[in-house]
């Protein structure tokens, strides 16, 4: 499970960056639940672009430490296959088949398919166990609406299917010293369904001056993380992260966890299961031209976004003595059931003036977020809204950014200051974290050298 950070904002998840392929927002639910769990297959991609301190301001709408942007392969009208298998360690299979065929005069069709699977690494009773098998992929058909490529179209579908033995059960100190690939008896039934897709359709206008661009996007995807949560050894039920932070005070759980339960003993496994739907249109254009001896570049961008995560969960009771073996169903909500979701609106303008060595360079983001959430109750299967809890909370901001370069031999200099922002919760007065970011720094435009010093100074 993908945990990023950039410049010191921290590595829960995804949660504090801003993850991007081919320019489009492609986390499951960036402003409703940003701490999604979305790991990208990164085979699939030519190119990862990391856009840091103020060139940020583009993306959105996490702007603190940064944005990753994952580009899949463009096509260049150009028969080609590579077809590749790897084999590794622990069962470990992956084959991959990418290739790109014009099959018009101006209509290209791009293709890539991945399957991926392991044995998995974890002991039990001498066994390996885990393990995981993963199929991704995307079609890409490209088509040029006349003979110079003035005005292009672009369907690109995609989806991804993972189905792993994944535990969500850490270890004990003592065990993790002595035996760190170990499972513990109670975790083996946990396992990680997902299924995701994306269809996206673009237009392209290649300008003599610059370019146009507009994408259409919806995203939908579920999982469902069924994972031992809580044991009750006749003391009441008790978290998982209790048990194994303190095995002596929690000695009968923690045996009833490695196999040794009373007659009594149960483990409750929740089931984990969201529903994530992503969607909206942006425009994006850059026109440049030469006022004297300045080159002067301009872009702008407008975003409209809605997304939603949907939670109906339930937590099931297992017998933990000799063998795991099912008591009892939970009922359909109980550990769970409401719906966060977003509308967002955000525009962003750049400006760009170089003139000889110097380059400097002048941005500002405005964002208007409703972030709401409707909650069922964990008696309220059928969703009755007669009976709801219902909160909302609104975000407006404007962040400004601004550069300067220059260049000196084969060498850049460059500084900036921008205003950072992660956009605040649903829940009524929360403020969004804001900051004034800066940076200082020197990188050789030829070799892989940079030096980069940055301060963040958190508001609130």
């Amino acid at each position: 499970r993908l945990n990023v950070g950039l410049r010191g904002t921290g590595v829960l998840r995804s949660s504090r960056v801003t993850l991007m392929e081919d320019g489009v927002l492609t986390s499951p639910a960036p402003y409703a639940s940003p701490a999604a769990y979305y790991t990208p297959a990164m085979w699939k991609y030519q190119n990862i672009e990391i856009l840091k301190g103020s060139s940020q301001l583009i993306a959105g709408p996490q702007t603190t430490g940064g944005a990753i942007n994952m580009l899949t392969p463009v096509l260049d009208e150009k028969n080609d296959l590579t077809v590749t298998t790897v084999f590794g360690n622990h069962g470990q299979i992956r084959n991959f088949i990418q290739g790109e065929w014009k099959v018009a005069k101006r209509t290209s069709i791009g293709l890539a398919l991945n399957r991926s699977q392991a044995n998995g690494f974890k002991q039990f009773n001498n066994e390996a166990v885990g393990g995981y098998a993963l199929n991704d992929g995307y079609l890409k058909i490209g088509h040029h609406l006349d003979e110079r490529d003035l005005h292009h179209l672009e369907l690109y579908v995609g989806g991804t299917q993972e189905r792993s033995n994944q535990s969500y059960v850490g270890m004990s100190l003592a065990d993790a010293q002595s035996n760190p690939r170990k499972q513990y008896f109670a975790a083996n039934r946990d396992s990680m369904i997902l299924d995701r897709s994306m269809l996206r359709f673009s237009y392209t206008a290649n300008l003599k001056k610059g370019w146009f661009r507009a994408d259409v996007y919806r995203q939908g995807a579920g999982r469902n993380w069924y994972k031992l949560d809580k044991v009750d050894a006749g003391n009441g039920a008790i978290g998982i992260a209790s048990i194994l932070m303190d095995p002596t005070k929690y000695a009968q759980e923690f045996a009833a966890m490695d196999g040794v339960g009373g007659d009594s003993t149960v483990g409750y496994i929740k089931a984990n299961r969201r529903q994530y739907k992503s969607q909206g249109m942006q425009l994006r254009g850059l026109w440049t031209e030469n006022i004297g001896s300045i080159k002067f570049t301009q872009e702008a961008g407008l975003r409209m976004h809605y997304d939603e995560e949907d939670r109906f969960q339930e937590s099931d009771k297992y017998s933990l003595k000799n063998s795991i073996q099912l008591l009892e169903n939970g009922a359909q909500g109980e550990a769970g059931n409401r719906i966060d979701f977003a509308s967002a609106q955000s525009a962003y303008y750049r400006a760009t003036a170089s003139y000889r060595s110097w380059t400097l360079q002048a941005g500002l983001r405005g964002e208007n977020i409703l972030v709401s959430r409707v909650d069922f109750g964990k008696s309220n299967a059928e969703r009755d809204f007669d009976i709801i809890k219902l909160r909302e909370n609104r975000t407006q901001v404007l962040l400004p950014g601004i550069s300067l370069n220059k260049s000196v031999g084969s060498w850049t200099i460059f500084s900036g200051i921008h205003k950072g922002f992660t956009p605040a919760g649903s829940k009524e007065g929360v403020l969004p974290e804001e900051s004034i970011n800066s940076e200082l720094g020197i990188k050789h435009r030829k070799l892989p050298i940079q030096l980069t010093a940055f301060h963040s100074d958190y508001r609130r």
